[in-house]
């Protein structure tokens, strides 16, 4: 993480369109176009990652629960 709270990033990559950023810093403070969070195929939300978004976005729960239906 940078003096100024943004989060620092160590390396990345294109892959066609797609540009690719590994960083170190909070990830729910990070301007970005998605956060992937990989789950089961129940869409269970117990990692550290989803108990973040989970806590930020409550309502990720019920969609993850409606698309597991």
């Amino acid at each position: 993480m940078g003096d100024d709270g943004i989060p620092c990033c160590v390396t990345g990559c294109v892959l066609g369109p797609v540009q690719l950023s590994v960083c170190i810093g909070d990830i729910l403070s990070t301007k970005t176009d998605a956060i992937v969070n990989s789950v089961g195929p129940n869409f269970d939300m117990n990692g550290a990652v989803a108990q973040a978004l989970v806590k930020k976005c409550p309502n990720i729960l019920t969609e993850c629960q409606q698309k597991s239906e």
